[in-house]
């Protein structure tokens, strides 16, 4: 897991802009999936690692 790592992302189709995908957003050890709520608003996603540097998790953000 990159820590210090902020990805801010919005969804497209053909340059037009259309709702973000919902889901559970999880990390594994290298990398990671950000979902959105369904909504067409940025997605802000980073990732944080546990005290014991063992593990992680992505949190994000996004306006209803």
């Amino acid at each position: 897991m990159v820590e210090g790592t902020i990805n801010v992302g919005i969804w497209k189709n053909g340059g037009e802009l259309i709702n973000s995908k919902e889901g559970s957003s999880y990390s594994a050890t290298d990398t990671g999936i950000c979902y959105g709520n369904g909504t067409s608003n940025a997605v802000l996603g980073y990732a944080i690692t546990n005290q014991s540097g063992t593990g992680g998790t992505i949190e994000t953000a996004q306006l209803k």
